[in-house]
C-alpha cells in the first residue's frame, strides 16, 4: 500500500510538471541609492570664509539607471547629505560656525539654507562622516535638482559660509549627496 501512495505522489508531481506552470507578468518598483560628492576647499587668511561647488549627480543617476534595467524611472530623490572635513591644517582647536546653502542653477539669491554648522572642532571631527539634520527648504531645493519632473538636470549648487575662531583658517569640506532612483521593474511570477 504505501508503494502505491508513493507512486500516485510522483505520478501527480510529474503531472504538474509536465502542464508546467503558467508566468504572469508583474511589475515592481525598485529603490536603488547612489552617492556622489564634492570636495571645497576652505583656504582663508581671516576668519570668514566663503566658498562655492557643485555635485554632478548625472553619472551616478545614468549609473544606476542603466544597470537596474528600468522599465520606467519613477522618481529620483534625495536620500541624505554627510560632510566631512579633511586635510585641515587650521590652528589647533580651531572651530566653525556658518551655514551650508544649495541652489539648482548657482546663481546668486536662489539659495536656501540646507544645513547649519555649530561650533563644529576642525580637529575632533576631521576624517569623520558627519551626518547634521537638513533643512526641508533646502532637501526640496535638491529634490527639485535631481527629479526629471521638474526637469533637473542633476546638479547640486553648495555654498559654504561662516566663520571661524581663529585665523588663518585652511581645510577642505567633503560634502556627499545620496541620491535613490525609483524604477519599475517586470518580472515574471510562476502561477499555477
Amino acid at each position: 500500500m504505501n508503494k502505491n501512495i508513493i507512486k500516485i505522489v510522483i505520478f501527480g508531481i510529474l503531472c504538474l510538471l509536465l502542464m508546467g506552470f503558467k508566468c504572469e507578468t508583474r511589475y515592481v518598483e525598485v529603490p536603488v541609492l547612489g552617492t556622489a560628492d564634492q570636495t571645497i576647499q576652505i583656504d582663508e587668511a581671516g576668519t570668514a570664509f566663503s566658498e562655492t561647488g557643485m555635485v554632478d549627480a548625472t553619472e551616478v543617476v545614468n549609473d544606476i539607471i542603466e544597470s537596474s534595467a528600468y522599465e520606467e524611472v519613477l522618481g529620483i530623490h534625495l536620500q541624505g547629505i554627510t560632510y566631512t572635513i579633511i586635510d585641515n591644517e587650521s590652528n589647533p582647536g580651531t572651530t566653525i560656525t556658518g551655514t551650508v546653502q544649495v541652489s539648482a542653477t548657482g546663481a546668486p539669491g536662489t539659495e536656501q539654507d540646507l544645513m547649519t554648522l555649530s561650533g563644529v572642532n576642525l580637529a575632533s571631527v576631521e576624517g569623520t562622516e558627519q551626518s547634521p539634520s537638513l533643512d526641508s527648504d533646502g532637501v526640496l531645493q535638491i529634490d527639485q535638482s535631481i527629479s526629471p519632473f521638474f526637469h533637473g538636470d542633476n546638479r547640486i549648487y553648495f555654498h559654504v559660509t561662516g566663520n571661524a575662531s581663529s585665523s588663518p583658517i585652511k581645510f577642505k569640506i567633503k560634502i556627499k549627496v545620496a541620491v535613490v532612483v525609483l524604477g519599475k521593474v517586470e518580472v515574471d511570477v510562476p502561477m499555477m
